[in-house]
């Protein structure tokens, strides 16, 4: 019991590291870490063949996986000189078929650890061995891990996405998705079942994710304006891009930071605030009593159709 709660502390610390690291050496200690601390969790009933053969494969899987990230890895840090995160994404440092070679190997090496088919055979063997709380976790947590990497270096970090990417993410979402929903149906186990609910939900993930890919592909990044009005008569419509990062830089959708009371930042500066880089000057206008956020016309459908689901902060000083 005391060997699950260090472990459980340990593979804890180390999720954590992986999302807060900004550079390629500690991102890389931590996925070991995490990785080897997720090994010795499963095979803590080490007694039984099942357990220490599910703990192996997982090792193993894992393994394929971090070799394919440190390989890409090391062509990214030769071609920026750097082992910083910033420097690696920027997105312009590779073309041609070493571009696709890297999203290749970045897709494997992610694509293990978020347990998509067809890499995720480690899954449904690991659940069933591991104790019920380090399964909960390893669903909630570990296959988030692989969605991450997923998202900000295969997905986002090597410049704007083909068509194909898009589409190979679309094909294993929807794989996942489908048959990791039909296996679930047949299993008796519940923790097969339920590892195989986690394959579903990944699948989804990564279905939306090559859906954005997709789209910008096309072209098609902006997929909102947003304007604000004075008088509610005259609009005036922000510039509104997902083809640089941050994706998704529409005006009000980027989060802030600032809470006077609390952390003294100023809600003004979006440098220090991490707010939106636009602001109403950026339109001639000193105060907005309106904000609305219309679909792009020149999509199917969408010409006059207003959207509910953002939140815009204009001037305070308006009632």
């Amino acid at each position: 019991m005391a060997f699950v709660c260090a472990g459980f502390n340990v593979l804890l610390g180390a999720v954590e590291m992986v999302f807060v690291a900004n550079g390629v050496l500690a991102f890389l200690f931590a996925w070991e870490l995490m990785t080897l601390a997720t090994a010795a969790l499963v095979a803590s009933d080490h007694e039984i063949r099942a357990t220490r053969r599910a703990a192996y494969l997982y090792l193993v899987m894992s393994h394929v996986g971090t070799g394919c990230l440190v390989a890409a890895f090391l062509v990214l840090t030769a071609k920026a000189g750097s082992a910083s995160f910033p420097a690696l994404l920027a997105g312009h440092l590779v073309s041609g078929p070493l571009r696709t070679g890297l999203f290749a190997l970045f897709f494997v090496g992610f694509g293990v650890k978020a347990g998509i088919i067809p890499l995720h055979v480690w899954l449904p063997e690991a659940h069933p061995a591991a104790p019920s709380s380090i399964s909960a976790l390893m669903s909630a947590v570990l296959i988030t891990a692989g969605i991450y990497g997923l998202f900000r270096f295969c997905a986002f970090g090597l410049g704007v996405p083909t068509l194909r990417w898009g589409l190979t993410f679309m094909a294993a979402g929807t794989l996942s998705a489908i048959l990791g929903v039909l296996y679930a149906l047949t299993q008796s186990d519940v923790k097969r079942l339920l590892a195989y609910s986690t394959i579903e939900n990944a699948g989804i993930i990564v279905l939306g994710l090559g859906a954005a890919m997709v789209a910008l592909a096309f072209d098609h990044g902006e997929l909102a304006t947003i304007a604000v009005s004075p008088d509610g008569e005259e609009w005036f419509e922000y510039p509104c891009t997902a083809t640089a990062a941050p994706y998704g830089a529409c005006s009000g959708a980027r989060v802030v930071y600032a809470n006077p009371g609390a952390n003294d930042i100023d809600p003004t500066d979006p440098l220090l605030a991490g707010g939106d880089p636009y602001d109403l000057a950026d339109l001639g206008l000193s105060e907005a009593r309106y904000v609305r956020v219309t679909d792009r016309a020149d999509l199917e459908g969408a010409a006059g159709v207003y959207d509910l689901d953002a939140v815009a902060i204009v001037n305070p000083s308006c009632p």
